[in-house]
């Protein structure tokens, strides 16, 4: 390991390595160099809870490489799962909003917009939301989410489609019961309308991936589209917020 990263290498392979190997955790310190932490399962359990499942492997593997000396700043995520890793503030939100959101015996449809890893239409087929339709404009991504639906059984409830934003329809399309879109707060302004237009009347719109100083411009721009701001979660420098649509009151002229 000592000469590999003396020789120009970048990040070291994986975080578990080093619980096994104290003489390579000692010079993967040493050299601070940065450590993945990969997430996989060669035999798919469909029983299995995608998401605490996730959350508890990364938790200890962040544990094993910080008592092994590695810096917390070197420690990053496979760039197959760019999102919900554990460690990007916003990965808890959305999974506990799926189910809280969730209603025993009803059919109820989600929507994810900007997949990544597709965690949470995984999360969301578990929890027995259909249909689940998720879509990334990143090849890789959709490549990605694809390969881990059919790790985890669910490839034929969830398949991720490569797509922009931009093609949602902004009045007279599909609607959903809930919809996630986690994305960069310019797509999250730009392009509200289509994402609002894809909730249903009664649905759950829940937005992620937002910087706290951005937040309050979000929140303006869905409250003109009829919605109000109903939970939030600050994390570090990031915040998600849920949403659903300000039902009007009808009176009576009688």
């Amino acid at each position: 390991a000592a000469w590999a990263l003396e020789a120009g290498a970048a990040i070291v392979n994986d975080v578990w390595g080093l619980q096994r190997d104290a003489d390579l955790a000692r010079v993967v310190a040493e050299h601070d160099a940065p450590v993945v932490i990969m997430h996989n399962r060669a035999k798919p359990d469909p029983a299995l809870n995608i998401m605490g499942d996730i959350e508890a492997f990364f938790a200890r593997s962040l544990e094993i490489a910080e008592r092994a000396g590695i810096r917390r700043e070197n420690i990053v995520p496979d760039p197959g799962l760019s999102f919900g890793t554990g460690q990007h503030a916003t990965t808890a939100f959305c999974p506990h909003q799926l189910a809280a959101g969730r209603v025993k015996d009803r059919r109820q449809s989600f929507l994810d917009i900007g997949t990544g890893s597709g965690l949470l239409a995984l999360a969301a087929a578990k929890l027995g939301y259909s249909p689940v339709l998720a879509f990334d404009y990143d090849p890789e991504s959709v490549r990605v989410s694809r390969a881990n639906a059919a790790d985890n059984g669910v490839a034929k409830i969830v398949r991720p489609v490569r797509k922009n934003v931009t093609s949602l329809p902004v009045r007279g399309g599909r609607t959903h019961d809930v919809v996630c879109a986690n994305l960069i707060y310019d797509l999250l302004v730009a392009e509200s309308k289509r994402i609002a237009a894809a909730v249903n009347p009664s649905g759950r719109l829940v937005l992620a991936g937002i910087l706290t100083s951005q937040f309050s411009r979000v929140v303006r721009a869905y409250k003109k589209l009829g919605f109000r701001l109903v939970q939030s979660r600050v994390g570090k420098e990031w915040k998600s917020g849920l949403f659903t649509r300000v039902q009007r009151r009808v009176t009576s002229t009688a």
